[in-house]
């Protein structure tokens, strides 16, 4: 039966934090899988030089950090959907309203340490894979130092009462534009380079063997495009509410 005491905004923001949570599932789903994988590869591993230190520093770092996330998630979810799911407005409404409860407030900070943490990540792989060209990683560069300090007043306004939250809305839609320009231009140019890579390899390794590191499925997710998806596809409702 459709809900015919919320308005058609209130309803939106309940599909998009509905979807979000199954979209935080699967990331996380996947993610555990891969910090597993690598647990074993690093146990396994008899050289232990600056890459191996570093993967186990990230890994560290940001496998709790999505945890907390991730419960957080969890728990905030249960508040909004079943043990307060006849507040008025509806869930989205409560959100609003409880934005500041420390659960929220601790999935956030989690959830922004490890963006922080990721986008690092991928200026690191543009740098190694565009042979420290300055150049291509000026504009990355500029993009994660302006989302550092959107996302420092954003989680401020998160905590304090309501009455700030609307500030931080708008911070968040300014905050999310940052994180899809770097995401779609840190996937572009990982992709460029691996397509332009890509002749040189199949001379050297043959087109069987190379077809594993350069075909167009490869590709794809080396260039991390799908971290960029998510965003994308709900930026643009949430610039536009009503469409």
């Amino acid at each position: 039966m459709t809900d015919t005491t919320s308005s058609p905004s209130n309803l939106l923001g309940d599909r998009i934090s509905f979807y979000g949570c199954l979209i935080a599932i699967l990331a996380y789903g996947a993610m555990f899988m891969l910090y597993i994988q690598l647990a074993g590869v690093l146990l396994a591993r008899t050289r232990r030089g600056f890459c191996y230190w570093g993967a186990v520093v990230y890994s560290t770092f940001t496998f709790p950090l999505a945890t907390l996330a991730i419960a957080a998630i969890f728990k905030f979810s249960e508040l909004a959907f079943v043990e307060n799911r006849m507040f008025p407005g509806g869930p989205y409404q409560y959100y609003l309203h409880h934005s500041c409860d420390y659960v929220n407030v601790l999935g956030e900070i989690s959830a922004a340490i490890f963006a922080c943490f990721a986008d690092a990540i991928m200026l690191f792989r543009l740098w190694i894979i565009w042979d420290s060209s300055w150049v291509v990683l000026a504009f990355p560069v500029l993009l994660y130092c302006g989302k550092l300090a959107v996302t420092i007043p954003v989680l401020v306004a998160i905590a304090k009462p309501p009455p700030g939250l609307s500030w931080s809305l708008h911070m968040s839609m300014a905050r999310l534009v940052l994180s899809v320009a770097f995401n779609i231009y840190a996937s572009f140019m990982i992709g460029l380079r691996l397509l332009m890579l890509r002749p040189r390899m199949e001379a050297v390794l043959g087109k069987l063997h190379a077809f594993y590191y350069t075909s167009v499925i490869t590709i794809f997710v080396e260039s991390a495009a799908l971290k960029s998806y998510p965003v994308g596809v709900f930026l643009p409702r949430s610039i536009h509410p009503g469409r």
